[in-house]
């Protein structure tokens, strides 16, 4: 399973580090921002990509990690620039504010979108990594291959959950107040 990340902020590198202390492969990383690319590649030991359609295509499994506002124009890019090549793929993104609804035009070119989500703040990468090891996650999106992202946690022995679609908001208003 070759897992990438759009995004090598605190999230997506703290995720990625996180995995790979877990013995799970990181394919690689691609950001706007190159030189916060290479930080997350060095760290994971991983790829960098300098466009997200050679991502893709050297990934199973996408993880969205940019901030909110930036999910909706990454989808976007998808369906403009990629979109036959998101054929089985599995593209989900790390927000607690938005549901896997941001990413459903995905669906129509054959990809499981989710939503998974570490119940956390992400202050630095450091201390983020640490947290991950007692973090819950929550996830929410497609019936199908659920299983995959549930493996996925299992292999981290992080506890999970899963939400419905329609309680996305309130779960995170919820998340916000605790």
């Amino acid at each position: 399973m070759n897992i990438s990340f759009i995004g090598a902020g605190k999230v997506g590198t703290s995720f990625g580090i996180y995995l790979k202390e877990k013995g799970i492969k990181i394919s690689g990383y691609f950001s706007e921002n190159l030189e916060d690319t290479k930080i997350a590649s060095f760290k994971t030991k991983s790829n960098v990509y300098k466009n997200i359609k050679d991502l893709v295509n050297n990934s199973d499994i996408i993880l969205i990690t940019t901030n909110d506002d930036s999910i909706k124009s990454i989808k976007d890019k998808f369906i403009e620039e990629i979109k036959y090549d998101l054929k089985y793929k599995i593209v989900a993104h790390m927000s607690g504010s938005y549901s896997s609804h941001v990413l459903e035009d995905l669906k129509k070119y054959d990809c499981y979108t989710y939503s998974i989500h570490p119940l956390q703040s992400f202050a630095d990468i450091d201390t983020s990594v640490e947290k991950l090891y007692n973090t819950v996650f929550t996830i929410e999106g497609c019936k199908e291959k659920v299983n995959i992202i549930e493996n996925l946690l299992d292999k981290t022995g992080n506890k999970y959950f899963k939400i419905d679609t329609n309680y996305k908001e309130l779960y995170h208003a919820g998340a916000c107040v605790v």
